[in-house]
């Protein structure tokens, strides 16, 4: 499976599509032993006409972390508008559940089951089994869906979970039901972003997923820290050191060829008279490639709060 440190899992942090990450079983929620007081990094972004609030988010999170602090609730509330990454209501967690069914149940001959290498089945197997999660499910999913429901589940299994996760937050505040909401992305764009990889990418997901379980299993913890902390630099080293290495169509595909396709939508938003609040992974933010480098780089004001 190699050595390379943390790889794959690392998307968790604020790289997977949110939506996706309700849609994967996960028993045995643990307790999280970490410092429920965070002080995430948020920056606002001078506009034409109005400002745009950038917030890093966190897609799964322990019960009780106190983020919200003055200047993100102040934020919120001057913001015409909220954008989010995609759309994870009820409606839409149904939608992307449907659609993960038939990936998790699809072609037989592309599955987990048929189309690893011996010795890689049996350390996918293990891996399961340490995860707790039932090997006749995951055998039957596509390489780059047993990846997901791996990674999810390490963090499950040590207290994040997805219902109190950021974007689960924001959206069932009943204070911010009368903003206007926008998404990136849509729910079939985000799947395809995983199901369209070749098949060759998909099992080296799966591979360094099955790595980092073994070789790293309190990632998560470091990657909390690290946005809760508001340290910007160890986010970077921990995604950009690690991911490149790990599968770097992923890496580009997750980060650079999003963030690029965002910034389009941000410019256009940064012309308007209305305010934005955009709430996204934390991944995209930090590093040459983040959002707010490249914003600085165009010639924007960005300012951390």
């Amino acid at each position: 499976m190699g050595a390379r440190r943390s790889q794959c899992v690392f998307r968790l942090a604020g790289l997977l599509p949110a939506i996706l990450l309700w849609c994967l079983i996960a028993p045995g929620v643990a307790t999280a032993n970490v410092d429920r007081d965070a002080l995430p990094a948020f920056w606002k972004v001078e506009g034409s006409q109005a400002d745009l609030w950038l917030f890093g988010t966190f897609h799964l999170l322990p019960p009780d972390v106190q983020w919200r602090r003055a200047a993100i609730d102040e934020a919120l509330n001057k913001s015409d508008v909220i954008v989010l990454e995609a759309p994870i209501d009820g409606e839409h967690q149904a939608k992307a559940a449907a659609t993960i069914r038939q990936y998790a149940n699809g072609d037989p001959a592309q599955s987990v089951g048929r189309v690893l290498k011996a010795t890689d089945l049996v350390l996918v197997q293990k891996t399961a089994k340490q995860l707790g999660l039932s090997w006749a499910h995951l055998s039957r999913m596509q390489p780059w869906l047993a990846s997901m429901a791996m990674s999810r589940q390490l963090y499950v299994r040590q207290g994040f979970v997805p219902s109190n996760g950021i974007e689960t937050v924001l959206t069932r505040d009943p204070r911010l039901k009368t903003k206007h909401w926008v998404y990136l992305e849509t729910v079939e764009e985000q799947i395809g972003f995983l199901a369209h990889q070749p098949r060759e990418v998909q099992v080296r997901m799966l591979r360094s997923t099955v790595n980092s379980v073994e070789k790293q299993p309190n990632i998560a913890r470091h990657l909390y820290n690290a946005w809760s902390r508001g340290n910007d630099r160890a986010m970077e080293q921990l995604i950009e050191n690690n991911s490149n290495n790990a599968v770097p169509e992923v890496y580009d595909k997750f980060i650079v060829q999003r963030n690029n396709n965002w910034m389009k939508r941000i410019g256009v938003m940064l012309q308007d008279e209305q305010s934005y609040f955009v709430a996204v992974g934390a991944g995209h933010l930090v590093g040459k490639k983040g959002l707010v480098a490249q914003l600085r780089h165009k010639g924007w004001t960005v300012t951390a709060q």
